[in-house]
């Protein structure tokens, strides 16, 4: 897991934090609702899916919270996507259906 000091007090949108650092990057494109620059940075590095603020929150948490539904479906997107490639839906899926 990918994990920043970025937390709500932070000035995440100064430039140079913003691109000096790809984890404060990802959280303060999904805060503010920057899906081109999320799609971006997912597309090179998927595992920033994964990244977390001081608190525990993800781009995916920040995205909702600020009702940022485009980030929200790229975010969602993309995490699917790395359950499958991890053959792990299958596990979960067999894991529902015995209860």
């Amino acid at each position: 897991m990918v994990r920043t000091e970025l937390n709500d007090h932070h000035p995440c949108g100064e430039m140079w934090n913003v691109t000096d650092n790809p984890v404060v990057r990802i959280l303060w494109a999904a805060e503010t609702g920057n899906v081109d620059i999320v799609k971006e940075m997912l597309n090179k590095d998927a595992e920033l899916i994964s990244a977390t603020d001081a608190d525990g929150y993800t781009p995916l948490h920040r995205a909702s919270y600020e009702g940022h539904c485009q980030v929200v479906q790229v975010c969602t997107i993309i995490s699917i996507t790395n359950l499958l490639k991890a053959g792990m839906w299958s596990r979960s899926r067999d894991r529902l259906e015995m209860y």
